[in-house]
């Protein structure tokens, strides 16, 4: 099917039905925002970006997945299995593991294809994906806001414990059916059970309407919902015992509490990843790091355990040689960026041949390849308070609150860390 668009081709797909390879060709513009593009569809925009592409997509037959949850109330001796977390990554194709720190609990996601015929209708729509009730969502960042103004762990402690247990009641979001949880294993369509909104589709909201009576994904700004952080690094798989080590020691000495905020966000998720030869690819098979914590709606107001979330963070990074995800993790993840890529030259070189005139460059990502302009900004932003939004490294007290009692200070068990630290 083709069509045009100023003399541009529309996408279209061409299918080898004796391959399965389908070649598909893509030509499109950039107008400045969608009413422009609405209102000038028609008109002749030579002025605008305009870019062919052509990619070649292998398709594959349809397949089932079948997924079992497996929970252990006890995270002793989770450091030295690191055979089993590999063998977990290589029988199952799409497992991986949840860290419950301050709940002292595992859960093992045991998932791996199976052929298409094999009986199951099951859909998994994870709970933090799907629509809520503005109300409640305002009363749950309420509490939060509560909790960290009380400067109380408790609260953020049994709200990580009842979440947790009521996640696991619900198969975390699996569905045998379609409709309800009612054990494991639960087998699905591939397309059903990697997908897992929902919230994206609720309803729009009526005029008049107060958001407290619509619904909505929990981070929706209309009913004052969640606001918060995620750090997703990298860590290589022969650094991740001595991660996991590190964690438990930070749990020792600031007691688990303290670790409440991340479990309250679904824990510490770990992920499998293979080694890649890409100029920008991994060298070694590796961990997936992922956890999620409190944002402050002012940028200058500090967190409950602001250390240890910003500990966590450098150990992940610096100790253990960490790579950010590159669409995940805060600013100042990226600083220093390109010197942990040994191929970022050859990276550069195949970028200015494809894009010599930098069209789809930005100051940002000159920055984090190491390519910025004499006098253009750099990775980190330097200020008052930078710390607390994760633009910086704080290496003066300024750069944290010191004015609410939060320092710079060295890490408790990684001394090289500079973090954030609430001083009585």
């Amino acid at each position: 099917m083709m069509g045009s668009l100023d003399g541009f081709p529309l996408p279209a797909a061409q299918c080898d039905p004796s391959t399965g390879r389908c070649t598909i060709k893509n030509a499109f513009r950039t107008w400045p925002d969608r009413v422009d593009c609405q209102a000038r569809y028609s008109s002749q925009l030579a002025d605008f970006l305009g870019v062919v592409s052509e990619v070649t997509l292998q398709l594959e037959p349809l397949f089932k997945r079948k997924v079992t949850l497996k929970t252990v109330r006890n995270d002793k001796g989770l450091e030295d299995a690191i055979v089993e977390l590999v063998e977990l990554a290589t029988a199952y194709e799409f497992g991986d593991v949840h860290w419950y720190p301050s709940q002292y609990t595992v859960v093992y996601r045991l998932d791996d294809r199976v052929p298409s015929t094999t009986s199951g209708d099951g859909v998994f729509r994870f709970l933090g994906f799907q629509p809520i009730l503005g109300a409640e969502i305002g009363a749950v960042r309420a509490l939060e806001v509560e909790s960290e103004n009380l400067q109380s762990s408790a609260i953020k402690c049994e709200a990580a414990a009842a979440i947790l247990n009521s996640s696991l009641l619900l198969g975390q979001g699996l569905e045998n059916n379609g409709v309800s949880f009612e054990g494991y294993p639960v087998i699905g369509p591939n397309q059903l059970m990697e997908t897992s909104g929902g919230c994206q589709n609720s309803p729009d909201l009526p005029p008049n309407v107060p958001p407290a009576q619509g619904y909505f994904c929990s981070w929706d700004p209309r009913p004052h919902g969640l606001f918060y952080h995620e750090t997703s690094i990298y860590v290589p798989l022969s650094n991740i015992s001595s991660f996991i080590l590190d964690v438990k020691a930070l749990r020792d000495v600031t007691q688990a509490s303290s670790l409440c905020g991340i479990d309250e966000y679904d824990g510490l998720l770990m992920r499998f990843t293979t080694h890649s030869d890409a100029y920008l690819g991994n060298p070694e098979d590796g961990v997936e790091v992922d956890f999620v914590y409190y944002r402050a709606d002012n940028p200058n107001t500090p967190r409950l355990n602001e250390d240890v979330m910003e500990e966590l963070e450098q150990i992940c990074l610096h100790k253990y040689a960490g790579r950010p995800h590159w669409g995940k993790s805060r600013v100042v993840t990226f600083d220093g960026i390109s010197q942990k890529y040994p191929s970022i030259a050859e990276f550069l070189a195949v970028k200015n041949k494809f894009d010599p005139q930098g069209l789809f460059s930005s100051e940002w990502s000159d920055a984090i390849l190491g390519v910025a302009k004499p006098g253009a900004p750099g990775v980190t932003i330097v200020r008052p308070y930078c710390a607390l939004e994760g633009l910086c490294i704080c290496s003066e007290d300024v750069h944290c609150a010191p004015e609410l009692n939060y320092f710079c200070r060295p890490g408790k068990i990684y001394q090289d860390a500079r973090v954030c630290q609430y001083v009585a």
